[in-house]
């Protein structure tokens, strides 16, 4: 009977109608009443997260940024809710230390969110927390304690230089960055450890290096899933199943 009196295929018509209203709605408020919305920046960007994140997922993000920034200036809003500043100034207001009278920004759950672990790292807890993790490490890094190391750090720059003599001796080709990240993490490795991750030595990344690297690209996939949680199980499917074990075995 009640096919008789009501006709369903008014129901897609219905849904499409509301859909639109709804996304009318919702454009109208990231382009004109949005906190946001005098920032300069594309307006298909501030409508919606979907343009960053695919150039982030494609690796090619900060080029496209840079690009934004070159045609827009300065400040530039590249989603609803981002805005990125490269002015001297406000990097200095948005990370530089404070005072007692200003308050520190809280971190965005969405770039400095707890690790798999379940355990926040000094890079992920809040203020209060990374101010009393900062008072136990500050010692380290003292201009005593920094000078104190000062043989420590000599010897790696003098083995860097013994091999890029010998590799320019031999007239070899390197790749300077990955020779740059042997002497940064057997140094690293020395001052944290006690002993370096011997990639000078071995002329190779150490397993546990290469899985830091492994581990980034498991960020940009999180981001994904931290800004759409319903998406995680198609983002963790995209997910390369070695990216992915790389990043549990760094944590």
């Amino acid at each position: 009977m009640t096919g008789v009196f009501f006709d369903w295929g008014v129901i897609p018509i219905f849904a499409v109608a509301v859909l639109t209203l709804v996304l009318v709605i919702r454009s109208f408020y990231h382009l004109v009443l949005h906190p946001l919305a005098k920032i300069p920046g594309p307006k298909v960007y501030a409508l919606s997260d979907i343009p960053f994140l695919f150039h982030l997922l494609r690796g090619e993000w900060p080029f496209v940024l840079k690009n934004l920034h070159d045609q827009y200036g300065p400040v530039v809003r590249y989603s609803p809710r981002d805005v990125s500043i490269i002015t001297v100034d406000g990097w200095k207001k948005i990370y530089g230390h404070k005072n007692d009278s200003a308050k520190n920004f809280e971190k965005d759950h969405l770039l400095y969110d707890k690790p798999s672990s379940g355990h926040h790292t000094i890079m992920t807890v809040k203020n209060e927390d990374h101010k009393r993790m900062r008072r136990l490490l500050l010692h380290a890094f003292s201009e005593t304690a920094l000078r104190n190391q000062e043989t420590v750090i000599k010897s790696y720059i003098d083995l860097f230089i013994s091999r890029m003599t010998e590799k320019a001796k031999a007239k070899d080709t390197i790749d300077l960055v990955q020779w740059f990240n042997f002497t940064t993490f057997d140094l690293i490795g020395d001052l944290t450890f006690g002993e370096p991750f011997g990639c000078l030595e071995k002329e190779t990344y150490h397993p546990w290096v290469s899985m830091i690297f492994s581990s980034v690209r498991f960020t940009v996939f999180l981001q994904l899933m931290l800004r759409y949680p319903s998406l995680q199980i198609l983002a963790t499917l995209l997910v390369p199943e070695r990216v992915k074990k790389a990043h549990e075995e760094h944590w």
